[in-house]
């Protein structure tokens, strides 16, 4: 759900426009909160191990990610730079997507 509303947010229809990068921001934001959610469900809940202690290295990776999105969030609404937004927005999600991949590519490699 959350790709089909990042892809109609970033308009590629219309080239000329940039993306809608708010409605990007509050989407990965969403994603990762419920992500969160479950995911400090489960390193409470599984046993002592590796999988728990990934569990609980990828809440560790959601939480601040989670702010800095929500803060960057809010700094996009007031700010009217909209060019400078899209830079920051890419950067960020980049960031937190290749932050992520490393951390599975760790646990893959561990378990």
């Amino acid at each position: 759900m959350k790709t089909l509303f990042n892809v109609i947010a970033i308009d590629v229809d219309n080239p000329r426009n940039l993306p809608h990068n708010k409605v990007i921001l509050f989407c990965y934001s969403i994603f990762l909160l419920v992500y969160l959610i479950w995911d400090g469900y489960e390193s409470f809940t599984l046993p002592r191990g590796r999988e728990r202690d990934f569990y609980r290295a990828v809440v560790f990776w959601e939480l601040p990610w989670l702010l800095v999105i929500a803060v960057f969030e809010i700094i996009a609404l007031v700010w009217n730079n909209h060019l400078m937004i899209s830079i920051l927005t890419i950067i960020i999600l980049s960031i937190v997507t290749i932050w992520f991949g490393l951390l599975v590519s760790r646990m893959r490699k561990s378990m």
